[in-house]
């Protein structure tokens, strides 16, 4: 808060106004003080004046009594009277009285000598209890007391502190500045009488009084009234001046106080110019008025803080009282900071100084002051977020909801230091209470991302209450608040659209459970892991979700619901299988299995169908003893629970395992088919389903293609029985799951039909089958990222079951444009090795673009003359070699940049190479800026590299080079030495000419 002298001297220059009163304006001018008093510079000659009167009153110190203040003990009330009698005999005799006014010495000594001793004890540090006279009372005795000659020798050490005289040695350099700072004060004063004297309703009054009409009584007011806009501008920067020497003395609340004299004679200055009719004057007396505010909230702010130290060390020594009133001086200083922040519009700034002092006032045990400003900082807070609203700044609107909340924690923290539970309670509860309507408030406007945000800082809130009021119940409400965060968050992702939102919502899910298991709510927080989880599969975080899975299962288990722990395992378990983590699938089922049988009564129903599917994982990871076990556990469940076609089901699969173990595949597949059958006939589809896939499995590895595929098609089919049922169910985990396998045994069909051969029709039936299951996934999906996996995915199978518009049309729904799909479908079919279908996708992509973009269709005409290439259709090729090249000149032409029309043309160029088009390609290498002959020589040596002898042999002679049959010849003998031939055919000509085209 400090402000150094270039800075006072750079900011606030020096008045030098005739004004006749008693006031010292500081300004600097280089290295030395200057000041004002009775309006006139100090000069050299008076300065030497001063300096000889100091000499004079020196040799008359000669006889004055010596003081030794080193052997002074400042703890002894005798000793110090003696020493400050002293000091009075040797000042009073060292000063002459020419430095005071008449009658002042006395009290101007005796405060000199208060200030001597005070001088000497801070710098040993030592106690100022038994020193007569405070610091201030002396400095304003001597402010009122010295005249013009000893205001300026007290004031010498700030312009030339290496000069001594006995002001220097008796006051601090502190003192010195507040002496200062007292001495314009006064100015101020006097400046301000006189400005108010001169008010002009003061002379209006008068001369109505006097008889006068209102427009003379006007006249006459705004003629008398003129001396005061001066007035108030010098008592404003007199005021002004004290302020920035109370500042650098570090006495922060008189600094404050004094910049807010000075705004507020700079606002009278402002009126009295408005008065007058000098706009200019009163634009500027209103904008000094409010740095001045400004200053003057900052001074404030610094002292509070200074208080505040103090207070808190009396606190801790274990002087409450005295701590009690500096935090209430503290607290008051904040105010009037906040108060001029509010007043300047600046909301955020204001209900923070509030809050400060509300915490200030609390530890001062003012709890109605300490309310009513944390009340106004609140206010603010919501009035910014409603204006921040307004303007659409929900980032904002954020920010200040979420200061409300760090206002009511710092506040009730300040309570709760004091050992008040009750108001703190209070002020916790109110705040939370006001968030959670702004949120609804949200919620019902649809904002609902604003919402979730407004929500969660409900919920953080709750907790810090909790934590610091260990209030469970609070922790409770957090999880609520939470909760409700998290389902804003996903009505975002809905509508929106956005897998930000759905990220959102799985991390507040995720603090809702943390927070429910703090209160000791177990199944509430289970289930808000499950939630989380949910999410984090949709957006494919498999890693957060098996730990979702995992937590939510633990809890559950601390609830002692062991049913929800089962679901929790299974879910788990399917979270490994979508990363192929089979045998982890199979531990969690295991533990699944587990968890219902500590159910009561236990279900060996779900038991024996966790265990059997546990034997399929292992099935599926080739652990064939361990799928044994499972299947015998299975088997075992359905039997206790008299489930007995169930169980016949599973001894057979054990015997198919096996089977599987002994390597008979075949047998093995025989037998899993007639479980398959009993399980369908008791409904069980997904058992099933499972039996089916394994067994079709077996046939492939016995090379029973067919019958596999016929297998595969089946489990498709119970699947979606099986999927169908569970979302009837609201298992929509386990439904998607299915899903999920459906889209697998088509695949599988699809490639068993291949691997049985003259089965391509079918084979591709299948593969559409599962694009259409993947279509139908996407729209199920919430996230924006599951959508468009789930379509590129369908997408995918659709190119390969070559049906290029249903391909297109799940790339457009996936978010792409039409262009963007016509290009993915036709590269896709080029990677799926499909070229024909690839060379009619380049095609319509050329078609596509041929208008706009002509670049764009002259490369997709090259991609389908590649495809043309791979089928061994070279005529066909050229055509589109052909079109690709015309696109290219067409490019050049529009290219607006020289070095693009070159570069298009020499594109176009190499395209009619390719098509053998030679009179084409020369052309487009003469426009792109070769002479004939080096376009024909660069087109040859094309030629010679895409091995098209005979044409490179026909453009050489047309670049009329040597006879070109001997370089035909032996390029087809040995192409590998075509360059040597070359050169040996026309040394140093023809050579040259094919290094320097060949590209």
């Amino acid at each position: 808060m400090t402000t150094p002298f270039s800075e006072i001297r750079r900011f606030w220059p020096k008045y030098e106004h005739g004004i006749g009163l008693a006031v010292v304006l500081i300004g600097f001018t280089h290295a030395r003080l200057r000041y004002c008093l009775m309006g006139q510079n100090f000069s050299a000659q008076r300065l030497g004046t001063a300096r000889l009167a100091y000499q004079s009153a020196q040799e008359t110190n000669a006889a004055a009594p010596e003081v030794n203040l080193a052997t002074v003990d400042f703890t002894c009330a005798l000793e110090v009277e003696a020493a400050y009698q002293a000091m009075q005999t040797k000042i009073g005799a060292s000063i002459n009285d020419t430095h005071f006014k008449s009658g002042a010495k006395p009290d101007c000594v005796a405060a000199l000598a208060s200030l001597t001793l005070r001088r000497f004890a801070d710098g040993q540090g030592a106690s100022t209890m038994f020193i007569p006279s405070s610091r201030d009372k002396a400095l304003t005795t001597l402010a009122e007391g010295l005249s013009h000659t000893g205001l300026e020798a007290s004031l010498q050490s700030l312009d030339n502190p290496a000069e001594a005289n006995q002001f220097s040695e008796s006051l601090a350099y502190r003192d010195t500045l507040c002496l200062a700072a007292h001495i314009n004060w006064l100015g101020g004063e006097l400046h301000l009488k006189e400005g108010d004297a001169n008010d002009y309703y003061l002379h209006f009054d008068r001369a109505r009084a006097r008889g006068k009409t209102e427009v003379e009584s006007t006249a006459l007011a705004i003629k008398a009234h003129g001396p005061a806009p001066d007035a108030y501008m010098q008592a404003a920067l007199a005021y002004r001046t004290a302020a920035l020497a109370y500042d650098r003395a570090g006495l922060f609340a008189q600094a404050a106080e004094a910049y807010a004299k000075s705004a507020a004679c700079y606002l009278k200055a402002a009126t009295a110019y408005l008065r007058i009719d000098q706009p200019a004057q009163v634009a500027k007396a209103n904008e000094a008025a409010a740095k001045a505010g400004e200053a003057a909230a900052k001074a404030n702010e610094a002292a509070a803080r200074d208080l505040q130290g103090i207070a808190d060390a009396h606190h801790e020594e274990g002087l409450r009282e005295p701590a009690k009133a500096i935090f209430r001086e503290a607290a008051r200083a904040l105010s009037k900071a906040g108060g001029v922040y509010e007043n300047m519009g600046l909301r955020e700034r204001a209900a923070a100084l509030y809050t400060a002092a509300a915490q200030a006032y609390a530890k001062g045990d003012q709890r109605e002051l300490a309310d009513k400003h944390h009340k106004r900082a609140v206010d603010l807070l919501m009035d910014a977020a409603k204006a921040y609203a307004d303007q659409q700044l929900h980032e904002n609107v954020v920010g200040a909801y979420a200061a409300v909340a760090d206002t009511s924690a710092a506040v009730a923290g300040a309570y709760l230091e004091r050992g008040l539970r009750e108001p703190a309670e209070a002020i916790f509860n109110e705040a939370a209470k006001a968030l959670s309507k702004a949120a609804q408030d949200y919620e019902k406007q649809k904002l609902h991302e604003q919402a979730a945000r407004v929500f969660a800082v409900c919920a953080d809130l709750y907790t810090r209450g909790a934590k610091a009021l260990a209030r469970a119940d609070w922790h409770d409400e957090a999880g609520k608040s939470y909760k409700k965060a998290a389902t804003s968050y996903e009505h975002a992702a809905l509508f929106e659209r956005s897998d930000e939102a759905l990220g959102m919502a799985a991390r507040a899910y995720w603090s809702a459970a943390k927070a429910f298991s703090e209160a000791g709510q177990h199944k509430r927080a289970g289930v808000a892991y499950s939630f989380a989880a949910l999410i984090f599969i949709q957006t494919r975080q498999f890693t957060h979700a098996e730990e979702a899975y995992s937590m939510a299962a633990k809890a559950h288990s601390e609830a002692g619901d062991h049913h929800s722990v089962a679901i929790a395992y299974r879910s788990l378990a399917g979270v490994y299988a979508k990363q192929g983590k089979h045998v982890q699938s199979a531990g969690a089922l295991e533990s699944c299995a587990k968890a219902y049988q500590r159910c009561v009564p236990p279900m060996e129903y779900l038991v024996a169908l966790a265990w059997h599917e546990a034997a399929y994982f292992y099935t599926q990871a080739k652990r064939r003893v361990s799928a044994q076990i499972a299947f015998t556990n299975a088997e075992t469940a359905f039997r206790q629970g008299h489930q007995l076609q169930h169980a016949g089901a599973a001894s057979l699969e054990v015997q198919a395992t096996v089977s599987m173990r002994n390597e008979l595949d075949a047998e093995a597949a025989r037998v899993l088919e007639r479980a398959a059958g009993l399980y369908e006939g008791t409904g069980e589809f997904g058992a099933a389903a499972r039996a089916c896939s394994s067994a079709a499995t077996c046939y492939m590895a016995s090379g029973m293609y067919l019958h596999a595929a016929k297998l595969y098609e089946r489990a498709a089919k119970l699947y979606e029985q099986a999927a169908q049922i569970y979302s009837q169910q609201n298992w929509h985990e386990k439904a998607a799951d299915a899903y999920e396998h459906v889209v697998d045994a088509y695949e599988h069909v699809a490639y068993a039909y291949a691997m049985e051969g003259g089965r391509g029709d079918q084979a591709e039936e299948a593969l559409e089958l599962a694009g259409d299951q993947l279509m139908e996934a996407g729209s199920r999906a919430i996230g924006r990222y599951e959508v468009v996996r789930c379509r590129e995915r369908a997408a995918y199978f659709y190119v390969r079951a070559g049906r290029p518009e249903l391909a297109e049309h799940a790339y457009r729904e996936a978010g792409l444009t039409e262009l963007e799909a016509y290009e993915r479908v036709a590269r896709a079919f080029m990677q799926d090795h499909q070229y024909l279908r690839a060379a009619h996708a380049w095609q319509k992509v050329a078609a596509y673009a041929a208008k706009d973009l002509v670049s764009m269709a002259a490369f997709s005409y090259e991609q389908a003359a590649k495809a043309y290439l791979a089928l061994r259709r070279p005529e066909r090729a050229a055509e589109d070699f052909e079109r690709a090249g015309d696109k290219y000149m067409e490019a050049g032409e529009r290219a607006i940049e020289p070095h693009d029309a070159v570069r298009w043309r020499e594109r176009a160029a190499h395209a009619y190479v390719l098509a053998g088009s030679t009179e084409k390609a020369v052309h487009a290498y003469r426009q792109a800026g070769l002479t004939e002959q080096d376009a024909y020589a660069r087109v040859a040596a094309e030629y010679m590299q895409a091995g098209q002898f005979a044409l490179a042999a026909a453009a050489f002679r047309r670049a009329g080079l040597p006879d070109e049959s001997a370089v035909v010849a032996l390029a087809r003998e040995n192409s590998a030495h075509a360059d040597q031939v070359v050169r040996e055919t026309a040394p140093g000509h023809l050579s040259s000419t094919v290094k320097r085209t060949t590209i």
